[in-house]
């Protein structure tokens, strides 16, 4: 992958509330990227956009800088699917994380 956007991995804000375990979908610019971390002491789906060489911090973003999006509670079951048809060798892994 290239150098021209922000790798998710190495977003980390907003740091008072979010706390990324680990990057589950990183396709690269233009794409969405998704992980599982804590949004303050819950443990979520979280998801962005990455950037492109045209806006590498990509979106969401606050202040300048590139941030995470939670997803809603209600939609985790339906992600989760999504994210084990992409790697179902996945599967155990979110849903432990994810039940804590």
């Amino acid at each position: 992958m290239s150098d021209e956007y922000i790798k998710p991995e190495n977003v980390n804000s907003p740091k008072a509330y979010v706390q990324v375990e680990r990057v589950l979908v990183d396709d690269g610019p233009g794409t969405c990227a998704m992980a599982i971390g804590r949004w303050e002491k819950d443990r979520r789906i979280l998801s962005r956009w990455n950037g492109n060489k045209n806006q590498p911090k990509g979106m969401p973003i606050s202040n300048q800088y590139p941030i995470w999006y939670v997803e809603p509670q209600e939609l985790t079951e339906y992600i989760v699917l999504y994210l084990v048809k992409r790697n179902p060798t996945m599967e155990q892994y979110i849903r432990e994380y994810l039940r804590g």
